[in-house]
């Protein structure tokens, strides 16, 4: 009997050792994780990496949701704005705010980390509410019913909603005003980039196609900047921007997407 309490103890005892291996290994395996995964990419240390002292302020706003930082950014303080209110966005923060395109910035913070574009309503000006249409991918466009897609006011956006929605480019006929140009509607319906000449048009392509590649289209360094760091979700294709500012940009995007699941 003795003998066998004894083997048992000892099974006991390999079962346990190769119980601590495995978790060495998981916790190992973990700790040796890309540097941009989720988990380490909260860590506010990444701020220091960045090459320019603004766009280091704007990650610091963006870590603790302090827009206070963005006073000290000079003319990028709406960027900073931008980011700082990502995390937290609420209507009452948004209400509070008296500049028009800072509460513009804030409300689209919303209707992006909601994935409904029908947020940006709240938005009296016209110019304004075009601006937040535009921040929202067209890949959202799907989750709408059809009378959600009636209720946008913008004519251009309408219309492409509808397009997306009813799966009809028939819609897109309808499209005459900008900054949604009916060829960014032709190019969602027909899965083809090559309607794009725009970089909207590109950017909203690549977003909808989760296709980095069509982000070198784009003309504007900043436009490309937000496109990599968007669909990337990892800072180190940020590297390949040989302008520092981009590279910071595109950085913050990566932050951005990964916080929202863009």
């Amino acid at each position: 009997m003795s003998k066998n309490i004894k083997m048992k103890n000892q099974n006991i005892l390999y079962i346990s050792i190769i119980l601590i291996i495995i978790i060495i290994a998981m916790i190992t395996l973990n700790s040796n994780k890309a540097p941009n995964t989720l988990d380490s990419i909260t860590k506010i240390e990444i701020c220091d990496d960045f090459n320019h002292h603004e766009t280091k302020i704007i990650c610091y706003s963006f870590f603790t949701s302090n827009s206070t930082y963005c006073d000290l950014t000079g003319n990028l303080k709406s960027i900073c704005w931008r980011f700082s209110t990502m995390k937290n966005a609420n209507f009452e923060l948004c209400n509070q705010i008296k500049d028009p395109f800072q509460r513009t910035i804030c409300f689209s913070n919303i209707a992006l980390k909601e994935k409904d574009p029908a947020i940006c309503e709240n938005i009296e000006s016209k110019t304004l509410l075009e601006s937040c249409f535009l921040y929202i991918p067209y890949k959202y466009y799907n989750l709408y019913a059809e009378e959600n897609c009636d209720d946008i006011g913008h004519e251009s956006a309408k219309y492409t909603c509808l397009a997306v929605v009813k799966n009809d480019s028939s819609y897109c006929e309808e499209i005459t005003s900008e900054p949604f140009e009916k060829d960014l509607c032709d190019a969602i319906m027909s899965e083809d980039s090559n309607y794009c000449t725009t970089d909207a048009c590109f950017s909203q392509r690549a977003l909808m196609e989760d296709n980095i590649d069509l982000c070198d289209s784009i003309l504007s360094k900043l436009e490309r900047a937000r496109c990599i760091g968007t669909i990337s979700k990892d800072t180190t294709t940020c590297e390949k921007l040989e302008d520092n500012f981009a590279n910071d940009l595109c950085k913050l995007y990566v932050l951005a997407s990964l916080t929202l699941d863009i």
